[in-house]
């Protein structure tokens, strides 16, 4: 698999499953929405995140659009699973998120990426990734990421603090543009919620290449007393692989980066990582990653260079499933959630793709089986 020790930086060229793994994934099935699908007055698309209440077994559907379709907005939705059949998606409602004073977000003022429902307090936590637009007459857009708490009616509840490193600045450090909050998850006990940069920040390093990879920075917010999250209280670097060269026409247009993460006990997460090459498309990886022995970086101001030879130990992480494995074409995966229990009592993956509300492309469900080993 995946020795970090040697490679921390290389693509996972492997496509075996770490055996060593407490499970396997079995696709269940898939489902697609029409493009630009018409529902409650806003077009369907840009789905980047997806949690679900298994109380209520609604799912929550967030959708990335800056307000250009529609006011920022996320759905609900019904996904109907069974042993061995993904019947169907059939969206609920839509509901649009309100800023403290109860007024929508104008256009370009969000850019949402994940969502959790938070079944403690019957709460939404989101993230949205900001902006980082420099000019070449010197001027810029700039607007800070956040992590946001709304009610299911989509009222706003708070923010969760944010760290300085990720406030937007025009000098070269911080978060760059669209590379931001990406994923987010909260512990099975509830008391923590981390959250996942896509990329690494300016002073980080750079994006990963056809060569090397790169360093995201993983934080984690702990519960406070009023029931909200607190600011920064633990950060580990989790190495990015490379982008995969196979394929390719040319590295001009090429990424590869985390799109979600997913907690599924107390020290280990499922990480997503999406890459997408011109002449080779999405090529999607879920790896499972590790944070027990990691180093805190929360105080370090930049991970450039290599972390292990500097005495920071960054997160271990083996390959659970290469997509490609699954002789179909998956798309621009970006949402990740646990779905409903089947009969046998196996538990399910649920994913679903950002179509970036291009024709090219594709909104797509996939369903898994976790099958323990």
């Amino acid at each position: 698999m995946l020795s970090l020790a040697a490679c921390a930086h290389r693509f996972a060229d492997e496509t075996t499953p770490d055996p060593a793994a407490p499970f396997t994934l079995r696709l269940i099935g898939q489902r697609t929405l029409d493009h630009r699908l018409q529902f409650g007055g806003t077009t369907v698309g840009g789905l980047s995140g997806i949690d679900h209440d298994p109380r209520s077994d609604l799912y929550y559907l967030i959708s990335d659009d800056r307000s250009a379709f529609a006011p920022a907005r996320f759905y609900t939705a019904r996904l109907t699973i069974e042993a061995g059949r993904f019947v169907d998606v059939a969206l609920q409602a839509v509901v649009t998120l309100r800023r403290a004073d109860g007024s929508p977000y104008p256009a370009g003022a969000s850019d949402a990426e994940a969502i959790r429902y938070d079944a403690r307090t019957r709460t939404l936590l989101w993230t949205s990734e900001g902006q980082r637009t420099m000019r070449r007459d010197g001027t810029a857009d700039l607007i800070d990421p956040f992590i946001r708490r709304n009610a299911p009616d989509g009222g706003y509840v708070d923010d969760v603090p944010l760290d300085p490193m990720f406030h937007i600045t025009a000098e070269p450090r911080g978060p760059r543009d669209n590379l931001v909050f990406e994923g987010a998850t909260l512990t099975l006990d509830g008391e923590s919620l981390w959250v996942s940069m896509e990329a690494p920040l300016l002073q980080d390093g750079p994006l990963p290449t056809m060569d090397e990879g790169a360093w995201s920075r993983f934080s984690r917010h702990d519960r406070t007393a009023d029931g909200g999250f607190g600011p920064l209280r633990l950060q580990v670097a989790y190495p990015i692989d490379r982008i995969p060269s196979d394929g390719a026409w040319t590295a001009a247009h090429a990424l590869n980066g985390v799109s979600e993460i997913l907690a599924f006990d107390d020290h280990r997460m499922l990480v997503l990582e999406r890459a997408f090459v011109l002449g080779a498309g999405w090529r999607v990886r879920l790896f499972e990653a590790d944070w027990r022995e990691a180093t805190d970086v929360g105080a370090v101001d930049s991970l450039a260079g290599d972390l292990p030879r500097s005495g920071i130990v960054p997160m271990t992480k083996h390959l659970v499933l290469d997509f490609d494995t699954l002789g179909i074409r998956v798309d621009n995966l970006e949402g990740l959630c646990f779905g409903p229990m089947l009969a046998d009592g196996h538990r399910t993956l649920v994913l679903v793709s950002d179509d970036n509300f291009n024709p090219g492309q594709v909104t797509q469900f996939l369903a898994f089986e976790i099958v323990p080993r």
